[in-house]
């Protein structure tokens, strides 16, 4: 921990102000090293516009003013009181749909921004794939886990 707080001193001390934690040593780190403006130098060095500079000191200012007077959360971080339930259990078959071999990206609500890489087609089916929960059990009692076995197989074109 002391070694990332040195290195990455102002992201971590920037981290611990936005929820609320009190870190004394990572915002005295933060604020003593001269991370900011050795920053600000560097760019400089590499060709950062003015224009440019002057939007990145100004967020580091904000964030210097944050890890100097952090904010105080309204109400404490919910703490998980049951155990979750278990979506699955061992010799559980599930099949799902892929595209180009890999499932869709649940994070992303809307298939149309799921994409493979930046210049690529929206997400669309055009495989499946299979997977066998082999194992299942609760880490600590608590937090349910899975260890699936995935079905993989590459279809190769019959030779005429």
């Amino acid at each position: 921990m002391i070694l990332t707080i040195r290195r990455f001193g102002w992201f971590v001390a920037d981290q611990f102000a936005r929820r609320g934690i009190e870190n004394k040593r990572a915002r005295e780190i933060a604020l003593k090293s001269s991370t900011r403006i050795a920053t600000l130098a560097m760019l400089e060095k590499l060709g950062m516009s003015a224009q440019d500079l002057r939007k990145r000191k100004k967020v580091l200012d904000e964030v210097r003013e944050r890890i100097i007077v952090p904010t105080v959360r309204a109400k404490p971080s919910e703490v998980m009181r049951k155990c979750t339930a278990a979506a699955m259990q061992t010799g559980d078959v599930l099949v799902y749909p892929t595209f180009g071999g890999r499932c869709r990206n649940p994070y992303f609500v809307d298939q149309d921004k799921d994409r493979m890489g930046t210049a690529s087609r929206p997400w669309q089916i055009d495989s499946w794939a299979a997977m066998v929960i082999v194992d299942s059990g609760r880490a600590f009692d608590f937090l349910a886990w899975y260890r699936p076995l995935t079905l993989a197989w590459r279809w190769r074109k019959s030779r005429a």
